[in-house]
């Protein structure tokens, strides 16, 4: 059975209904795609790294064969380890902004029902001189940091491959890197109309195996995944192709209507 990376950070449930109703992509949703597609082509030109190079694992898991593949738009070689980087084309790319912090507690308040609210102190006057407010810098969406993290995996289980093929003996030598273990960090660079914004990755192995055995276990499972109850995940029913068959199947809607009952 093989996944690609894109495939497991996707909803186990849609993919699973793809594979048993017929269904139809909305033409909106190819142009986006191929507009993508056209950013990555000239992207894979650059030549200062690997660039789309395709990668590939395979293991055991549950009793059956599994292949794996990722192609990473950019992997380097720095003297610290393999930096990944992954470009995103997106007409809302996130931004940094300022956020309101108890100085009590040095936590980020909320807006509740009384105004702005603590989780430890309750409500605060918003002029109150225990709120001070501090810069959050862009964040790389959740689904986006965890493939890169899931390359990172491929790329310690190819680093041998890249290693010899690029010819980065030198680099590993006079550094003293450990192929399959030396990692510098990754990015996520959104690429939008206006500007390119970079949010970086923490990479982190143990997180990375327990999501990859997770998804895995949720789509070679006998019965059909759950819906989506992830708030940051429901945007992906909007733009579902088998949400009809997805809604039947669950006796009510699903997607963001779930979360406003």
């Amino acid at each position: 059975v093989g996944f690609s990376a894109t495939e497991l950070l996707g909803c186990p449930r849609q993919y699973r209904l793809k594979k048993q109703y017929p269904y139809w992509e909305k033409p909106s949703g190819m142009y986006r795609m191929t507009f993508g597609s056209g950013y990555h082509a000239a992207l894979s030109k650059y030549s200062a790294g690997i660039a789309e190079e395709t990668l590939t694992w395979k293991f055991k898991l549950l009793g059956k064969s599994v292949l794996l593949v990722g192609t990473p738009d950019l992997i380097e070689l720095r003297t610290d380890g393999w930096y990944i980087t992954d470009y995103k084309v997106t007409g809302n790319p996130p931004f940094g902004r300022k956020v309101p912090i108890c100085n009590h507690c040095d936590l980020e308040m909320y807006k509740g029902d009384d105004g702005l609210t603590c989780p430890n102190c309750g409500p605060l006057n918003p002029r109150s001189s225990a709120i001070s407010r501090v810069y959050r810098p862009p964040q790389a969406r959740s689904s986006h940091a965890e493939q890169v993290n899931l390359y990172a995996l491929l790329i310690e289980k190819n680093a041998t491959h890249l290693v010899a093929k690029y010819n980065l003996e030198e680099t590993i030598a006079k550094n003293n890197l450990i192929p399959a273990g030396s990692f510098s960090g990754g990015q996520i660079a959104y690429l939008s109309q206006k500007a390119v914004v970079r949010c970086d990755v923490q990479l982190d192995r143990a997180e990375s195996m327990a999501l990859l055995k997770q998804r895995l276990s949720a789509l070679l499972s006998d019965t059909l995944p759950p819906i989506l109850d992830d708030a940051d995940e429901l945007w992906r029913c909007d733009f579902c192709a088998v949400r009809a068959h997805c809604e039947q199947l669950h006796g009510a809607p699903v997607g963001k209507p779930t979360k406003e009952i």
